[in-house]
């Protein structure tokens, strides 16, 4: 599948519609959490032979990203520019509730959209809440064209895995786009620790666009997903034990140099609570 999400797809996918291909991303992602849930030898044979590297790896050749390893400075913008909740909501809208729909009145680049909807997956995997990340069989992942209305009642009725209670987002093509928060949101807990350190770097390799803030808007949600994983003690410890903290130092050193830099809040966050874990008391004082 090299080259499906580039824009535009490499051939043979050229002639494959962006639905189809990400419903075909995730089912082969889904099969091998299935797999490793209901058979532990699975996941021992995959973090030890096949590795989450090598899945990383394989991702990075869909289009969709670069091939960074570690984060870069950016030229544009200080951290201070992106904590208004405004300046990432997009993403945040589409990384929870999947529905492209809410781009109508934007002019996100697809490369970031699709980076978004893969760095979902590995969320998923992550918590190993596949069955529980409900996406309507009949949604269609292409944005409509600018200026078009949206019917409410053609919006999908809700699954019962999700909450009740919706939050309500601004959008000028209709009063108000709603999405829900699943339920397994409420306390998550890591499950494959491999699969955040592939989320990590999902994070590093965001493409650089024309329009630079959109990358590092994108960059700053998805860290912030991540700094809100390791605000408990439990997924702390997981990833604490499985080095995470080794992977934070190489891939956001830059982020951790610069105080200016639109990570440094977030990645010096997660840092100081795996430091805090790892380090007895008495090194500490």
């Amino acid at each position: 599948m090299e080259g499906c999400l580039a824009v535009p797809p490499k051939n043979p996918w050229a002639t494959v519609s962006r639905h189809e291909i990400l419903s075909i991303i995730r089912l082969i992602l889904n099969t091998l959490t299935v797999a490793m849930r209901f058979e532990p030898g699975n996941a021992r044979l995959f973090e030890n032979e096949v590795r989450w590297q090598s899945l990383s790896d394989a991702i990075k050749l869909l289009g969709c990203f670069t091939n960074e390893t570690r984060l870069t400075d950016s030229v544009i913008l200080s951290k201070f520019d992106y904590a208004p909740k405004h300046n990432y909501e997009i993403f945040e809208q589409l990384f929870y509730s999947l529905d492209e729909r809410i781009m109508s009145s934007t002019d996100l680049p697809l490369e970031l959209v699709n980076a978004c909807h893969i760095a979902r997956c590995f969320h998923d995997i992550a918590l190993d809440c596949i069955d529980k990340s409900f996406v309507n069989p009949n949604l269609k992942y292409e944005p409509i064209k600018h200026g078009t209305s949206i019917d409410n009642s053609d919006d999908p009725a809700p699954s019962p895995v999700f909450r009740s209670n919706t939050l309500n987002m601004s959008s000028t093509t209709r009063t108000s786009a709603t999405f829900t928060f699943p339920s397994y949101m409420d306390e998550p807990i890591i499950v494959y620790p491999g699969a955040v350190v592939c989320f990590l770097q999902i994070i590093s390799c965001i493409p650089r666009t024309a329009d630079e803030q959109y990358s590092n808007r994108l960059q700053y949600f998805l860290m912030l997903t991540l700094k809100n994983l390791l605000k408990y003690d439990r997924n702390l410890q997981i990833m604490a034990t499985y080095g995470f903290s080794q992977h934070i130092l190489y891939i956001c050193e830059i982020a951790l140099q610069n105080e200016n830099h639109h990570l440094h809040t977030s990645v010096e966050y997660i840092f100081e609570r795996l430091a805090t874990f790892i380090l007895p008391v008495r090194t500490l004082r």
